[in-house]
């Protein structure tokens, strides 16, 4: 303990001060949800051609 803080008086028989519950913020105080981002373009399955590029030929054999 400090010399330069006073100690607080014991309470006897009353419970511990609790600090009050904090406010419950009104819906107009709340900043709007941000849009969801775009998704993103379904990836080509391994095997299958790229519809945005022109079909390869196969190799000759």
């Amino acid at each position: 303990m400090e010399p330069g803080l006073p100690t607080p008086p014991p309470h006897e028989g009353s419970p511990p001060l609790l600090p009050p519950p904090p406010e419950p913020h009104p819906p107009e105080a709340l900043p709007p949800a941000p849009p969801p981002p775009p998704l993103p373009p379904p990836l080509p399955q391994l095997g299958s051609p790229v519809p945005s590029e022109s079909p390869r030929p196969p190799p000759p054999l």
